[in-house]
């Protein structure tokens, strides 16, 4: 199943695919996106709080957005990504010379 998942992922026509890295995700250990609060945060207008988030319904207490909160919570990580806010570790393509 996840093979089939990644094979229509990149069958997209997306340049960029920014995922939470998950390799020490069982000792504690953080690196690139940070995915705390993320399902609570408006992609919209940037307020935070734990009431935006009611299961799978984000509505923002602010500007009234309101979406699927997963797909709220991957626009911010795609906005993370983007951003200042998160320095992402990048593998460099090797290029034939």
């Amino acid at each position: 199943m996840n093979h089939n998942i990644a094979n229509w992922i990149v069958s997209k026509p997306y340049d960029v695919i920014a995922l939470e890295d998950l390799t020490n995700i069982r000792n504690g250990k953080k690196n690139e996106i940070d995915p705390r609060y993320t399902s609570r945060t408006c992609s919209k207008c940037g307020f935070q709080k734990k009431e935006n988030r009611n299961g799978k319904t984000f509505k923002c207490k602010s500007c009234g957005f309101q979406i699927d909160a997963d797909l709220n919570a991957s626009r911010n990580i795609a906005t993370f990504s983007r951003s200042d806010r998160s320095r992402l570790s990048v593998n460099q393509p090797i290029v034939a010379g």
